[in-house]
């Protein structure tokens, strides 16, 4: 069984160098959330899950604060981001976003493509009201059931999303005002080796029980190619969810 935190902390730290250049998806992930904010001003924000900092770009470049504080679960991902981004953030915290102290109150709590790494949404997005100030929101993205649908056909993968009722389920016991909204994607490959490529310059990888040998790649490269082939390319299909909630009034 595969400990999902400790995974994530060791295979995106190995993918530092290489994410931002093939997390294409994450990028227009990160890029409808920021189309989703109601305001482009802000006193304190705070990003959960900033990896090698894209979604921190476009927070630097775009929105006007007093204090921007960036977490992530992987050190050489903070590393990075105190390289590119130095006193244009204000913070660095280190650790597993469900267990942080967070003592200060923001009026924005914004992340992308991490929520779905939570093992409780619901006890994740209640921590993160009670950092807000009164009119504070918070805004993610995920992915969500039947994301990687053809590796999960094919290979098993163990990643189990939750899907869209549940999550709306979550908002609507916490009594939030929010909006949500779902998207499905596809991205297309030249060879299946170039789609596993993807994988592991993204630190998506390691998620299967599968122990790869020669003949095994093979067989699974000429499955995955019989099976999911279209006009473009190979693909492999993407769900994502987009949330934007705060406390009601």
């Amino acid at each position: 069984m595969i400990d999902i935190k400790k995974h994530i902390n060791r295979q995106f730290s190995k993918a530092c160098d290489t994410y931002e250049s093939d997390a294409f998806i994450q990028k227009k992930m990160a890029e409808h959330l920021m189309s989703m904010l109601c305001s482009k001003s802000y006193f304190k924000i705070l990003e959960i899950g900033s990896g090698t900092g894209y979604l921190t770009s476009l927070i630097v470049n775009k929105l006007d604060y007093n204090s921007l504080i960036i977490n992530d679960l992987s050190l050489n991902m903070l590393e990075h981001c105190k390289k590119r981004f130095g006193s244009k953030v204000q913070g660095y915290l280190l650790g597993d976003a469900e267990s942080l102290f967070l003592e200060d109150k923001y009026s924005l709590i914004i992340s992308n493509a991490c929520f779905q790494w939570f093992s409780s949404l619901k006890n994740a997005i209640e921590k993160f009201l009670n950092a807000l100030d009164k009119d504070g929101e918070i805004v993610f993205s995920t992915f969500i059931d039947g994301n990687f649908k053809e590796l999960k056909a094919t290979l098993g993968v163990t990643i189990d999303y939750l899907d869209l009722a549940t999550i709306e389920s979550v908002l609507k016991s916490l009594n939030l005002d929010y909006t949500i909204e779902s998207k499905s994607v596809k991205s297309h490959y030249k060879t299946v080796r170039e789609m596993l490529k993807n994988f592991k310059n993204t630190g998506v990888s390691g998620l299967s029980n599968t122990t790869w040998t020669k003949s095994k790649l093979i067989s699974f490269e000429n499955q995955y190619k019989d099976l999911y082939t279209d006009d473009k390319g190979i693909y492999l299909s993407w769900e994502l969810c987009f949330v934007r909630a705060k406390r009601k009034i």
